[in-house]
């Protein structure tokens, strides 16, 4: 009997893979040597949004590239990566020059045409110092506590320093031992990637005090 339901299980997880297989093929998001068509991957994203209960966000995908400015014209920039070739269409191009390595984040609009989200030149590994410049130059993060960005084969660590320093950059007030910032929007506290809590105790960290104001405080905390 234990047989026959792994066989059954292994017969459907296998049906499964071919009917995701027949999908990603034949919705052109994936060409005949498996790389991946940005704009059909939008295109199927914003029809999946159409159906009730799902939840793709296809107006904010995001993709990035890291390249080589292959050649300038005007406002218009060609990068080459390891795999493909993009066009860009920059304001300024002032400062860039062909053979420069740059890092882009872009998405597309409604009528599928290439936005810049960010542009960055990148001078020389060495830019890379530390979290923020990791981040700024499109490491990979993760969103661990303390969070962390990877580059490369290096990895840099955010500091409580840098979030403390962040959290007063929004007017907060820094809660120090508890890795909380205090009068801060809910906007700004997802901006630092922490978790927001609209009404929490004026004495939430001591639970031993005698007299507590009851009031409600605004907290940004990580963890």
């Amino acid at each position: 009997m234990k047989v026959m339901k792994t066989l059954i299980s292994i017969s459907f997880m296998i049906v499964c893979f071919f009917m995701s297989w027949l999908f990603f093929m034949n919705s052109g998001i994936l060409t005949d040597d498996f790389r991946m068509n940005e704009i059909r991957l939008v295109k199927v994203l914003r029809a999946l949004d159409e159906i009730p209960l799902t939840n793709f966000d296809s107006d904010e995908i995001e993709f990035r590239m890291w390249g080589v400015v292959e050649s300038i014209n005007g406002n218009e920039i060609i990068v080459k990566d390891y795999y493909k070739t993009k066009t860009f269409y920059l304001e300024n191009t002032s400062g860039i020059e062909t053979e420069d390595n740059v890092f882009i984040v872009y998405s597309y609009d409604e009528n599928y045409s290439t936005t810049i989200g960010r542009f960055k030149k990148i001078l020389k590994v060495d830019d890379v110092m530390d979290y923020e410049s990791c981040v700024e130059y499109g490491g990979e993060i993760n969103y661990d506590f303390p969070r962390n960005c990877t580059i490369g084969q290096v990895t840099f660590t955010e500091s409580l320093e840098e979030l403390k320093n962040k959290c007063e950059s929004f007017d907060g007030i820094w809660i120090k031992g508890f890795n909380e910032c205090e009068g801060i929007s809910e906007n700004n506290c997802y901006s630092l990637d922490g978790n927001y809590f609209e009404c929490e105790s004026s004495c939430r960290n001591d639970p031993d005090a005698e007299i507590c104001i009851m009031m409600c405080v605004q907290v940004c905390k990580f963890d």
